[in-house]
């Protein structure tokens, strides 16, 4: 309607003028008087042309905020959801992070270091040599936090003892900004570390902690040389705070389109399987699995047994709050690194051997930068699941036909090697478990393991076997189970890989 009039009072301006020139011209030349009366009606027409034109120009203006305007804000303003209002504020918060420099706190301090030299007879002798030198005692942690009664942020800093006791009643860290107390949730590292924060009785959300992580041993190096080299990582745990069941959406959407990237990598590089030498490796594994591992390798035990769902769907938030840096510097007792957990003991070990295995996949050569990229590490890992199936040639054609239940034996030997896996395929064989059954449960006797076990009497050593119960490996298939059937429940899950 507002184009309609605007156009209308444009036509009735170009009648305005032209009547008016024509008015002008006829005033020149008239001398008689039907001349006049004729000029008199075209100055007429002038004038209603002109009033109807300032009136068209005058009245749209006002309904056009009413008839055009709000209707077009309307359909393009979406309501926020909690999930965009917490991404909102962790990306307000890392910014925040990215501010803070790190400072720690040392003492002096003895450092032994092995050093090898040669004997008299050219033999190589290793020596302990103990130095003083300033040692790193505290490490910073800085938590960005909010206020949601004045819509404040806050940033306090927090020190943690290095290195953390094995054992301790209190977790030994304290507040450096006045003003603030804090409660250890759980955990001490990069992804697990949690604090609740209060700042006179009010609980405050913390959107981003930012730790210093180091690069050399601080325990065998001056902490000058610690400081010099140290990195900052910002990140953000899962908490309470983010239980959001559209956080896990966009957590587990993130984590297919990195798994599908992946998938296409080793399509494209025409990498062979292993196991099936005839087909690529793109279309053996199943499109599942490496996304289950991803999931279970950082499910935390305890939480599983308690409550499988949440447990899991803690995982795919971590994703959604920290994208392809989730689980980077997550590291075991047994130095496994990463989202799915490698290890390369000596610079020998899993990683490695999947990298020379598998050439034509181009993973990074190099352990801690490669267990640390998210899409690198998935193609390893479905490499690695392809290189256990070839070592397992008995269960390669169960596999294919049923690759949730055949999937139990290269996840295991994922899990605990390949020997293991070979035990699980022997006593499921022995015990007459039938597979072919959907909700098969495995009962925990199939997950005891024949040990080497080496014992010492009167400087004489003895073997003898023993059957030793893997509880670690039976809560691995368990978990892989489970999570299965979970992300049937997952939406957007529409990998078509296979």
């Amino acid at each position: 309607m507002r184009c309609i009039m605007k156009e209308l009072g444009g036509l009735l301006l170009l009648f305005w003028i032209f009547f008016s020139i024509f008015w002008v011209t006829l005033g020149a030349m008239c001398r008689d008087i039907s001349c006049r009366l004729v000029r008199r009606r075209i100055g007429l027409y002038a004038v209603v042309c002109f009033m109807v034109n300032i009136i068209i120009y005058s009245i749209p203006t006002a309904r056009a905020t009413d008839t055009d305007i709000i209707p077009i804000i309307k359909n393009t303003t979406q309501k926020q959801t909690r999930a965009d209002y917490i991404l909102a504020k962790v990306a307000e918060a890392d910014k925040l992070c990215d501010e803070q420099k790190l400072s720690f706190i040392t003492e002096e301090g003895k450092v032994t270091r092995e050093v090898f030299k040669k004997n008299k007879k050219g033999k190589l002798i290793k020596y302990h040599i103990v130095s003083s030198v300033h040692k790193i005692v505290a490490r910073p942690v800085y938590l960005c936090a909010f206020k949601e009664s004045d819509q404040t942020w806050h940033v306090v800093k927090v020190f943690v003892k290095y290195p953390i006791p094995k054992t301790y009643k209190k977790f030994p860290a304290w507040v450096a900004t006045d003003g603030y107390e804090i409660v250890h949730v759980a955990g001490s590292g990069v992804t697990r570390l949690v604090f609740d924060l209060t700042q006179n009785g009010e609980r405050l959300t913390i959107y981003r902690y930012r730790h210093a992580w180091f690069t050399k041993d601080p325990l065998k190096t001056s902490a000058h040389e610690i400081i010099r080299t140290a990195s900052a990582v910002n990140y953000t745990p899962y908490q309470s705070d983010f239980r959001d069941m559209g956080l896990r959406n966009i957590g587990a959407s993130f984590f297919q389109t990195e798994l599908t990237a992946a998938f296409n990598d080793l399509e494209r590089q025409k990498v062979i399987s292993r196991a099936f030498p005839e087909q690529l490796l793109s279309t053996v594994i199943h499109p599942k699995q490496p996304m289950i591992l991803a999931a279970i390798e950082q499910t935390d035990d305890g939480q599983f047994i308690a409550n499988p769902e949440e447990a899991t769907n803690a995982i795919f938030i971590e994703y959604a709050l920290n994208r392809g840096r989730a689980f980077n510097w997550s590291v075991s007792s047994a130095n496994a690194i990463g989202a799915l957990q490698f290890t390369n003991k000596n610079g020998d070990g899993t990683y490695d051997l999947v990298v020379r295995e598998y050439p034509n996949a181009h993973l990074n050569p190099n352990f801690e930068n490669g267990t640390r990229d998210l899409r690198n590490v998935l193609k390893a890992a479905i490499c690695l699941l392809d290189l256990e199936l070839a070592h397992l040639p008995l269960v390669r054609d169960f596999y294919l036909k049923n690759p949730r239940l055949g999937g139990i034996y290269p996840v295991a030997a994922y899990n605990e090697g390949g020997g293991g896996a070979r035990q699980l395929y022997s006593l499921i064989s022995k015990n007459h478990v039938d597979l072919e059954q959907e909700d098969v449960v495995l009962p925990e006797k199939l997950f005891e393991r024949i040990k080497r076990i080496v014992t010492f009497r009167k400087k004489k050593s003895h073997i003898h076997m023993k059957s030793v119960m893997n509880h670690e490996t039976y809560l691995y298939i368990k978990k892989y189970m489970y999570v299965w059937k979970y992300l049937d429940g997952v939406p957007s899950f529409s990998l078509t890989i296979r």
